[in-house]
């Protein structure tokens, strides 16, 4: 898993991008395929967007798990 201040800036790298800036591929710091690191930015942006007011309204969850299915 990526260190704290990896997580941290990939999460600021993906807020800019969502405002409209242009990034460069995250491969280039982060290691690919490591599930822990993108859950770990993904829990940094809730957090701040939650920050900012915005609400968890449902959660995505794919077809990962015969139990969900």
């Amino acid at each position: 898993m990526a260190s704290s201040e990896q997580i941290e800036l990939a999460a600021q790298r993906l807020r800019a991008a969502y405002g409209g800036a242009t990034i460069a591929p995250m491969r280039e710091t982060l290691e690919p395929g490591d599930g822990a690191t993108a859950y770990a930015i993904q829990d940094v942006n809730t957090r701040f967007w939650q920050g900012q007011g915005r609400r968890i309204i449902g959660r995505k969850i794919g077809l990962t798990a015969k139990a969900v299915q």
